[in-house]
């Protein structure tokens, strides 16, 4: 299991036929957080799915969490330019001064935004690629990266 169904949505999960269902089961909140922390440790990107209604907007539907390539809504917006996902609302900035070139963030990274600087020990982060899942930064143990609202970019603020 690495989705949680969010919202008013899940209040029909009762009256779905089994089959459907494929071993969908309910956790409190506290279960929730367990996964949520699990699934981040593990590197999988988070995401909220958002889904139409017939009269109105939209809603939160469900939460994410995969990795490439098995993850079509990242596979299709990368390779394709399909805008399934889009980006966050903030943006991975980094500071090259804390940076100690321990690499970690580079492996984190699904979106290629980040880049080994072989000649200064130290990444770059493309911001401009940047999905901000915060990915990197859960794993920046030098205080080096920090994300920041995307729209404090002008450059960022229509990048969705």
């Amino acid at each position: 299991m690495t989705c949680l169904g969010l919202g008013i949505g899940m209040l029909r999960w009762e009256k779905t036929p089994a089959r459907y269902v494929a071993g969908a089961e309910w956790v409190d909140h506290d279960e929730a957080v367990e996964w949520v922390t699990k699934w981040n440790k593990k590197g999988l990107v988070q995401n909220l799915m958002n889904f139409g209604m017939r009269n109105g907007g939209p809603y939160i539907g469900g939460l994410c969490n995969c990795s490439r390539p098995d993850c079509a809504s990242i596979e299709n917006r990368l390779r394709y330019g399909q805008k399934q996902l889009i980006k966050g609302e903030r943006v991975a900035i980094h500071n090259k001064e804390n940076c100690t070139g321990c690499m970690n963030c580079v492996k984190r990274c699904q979106f290629g935004a980040i880049a080994a600087d072989i000649r200064q020990n130290k990444v770059q982060i493309d911001a401009q690629m940047c999905f901000g899942c915060g990915l990197c930064e859960s794993v920046c143990n030098d205080d080096a990266i920090e994300l920041k609202n995307r729209r404090d970019f002008p450059i960022l603020r229509y990048d969705w």
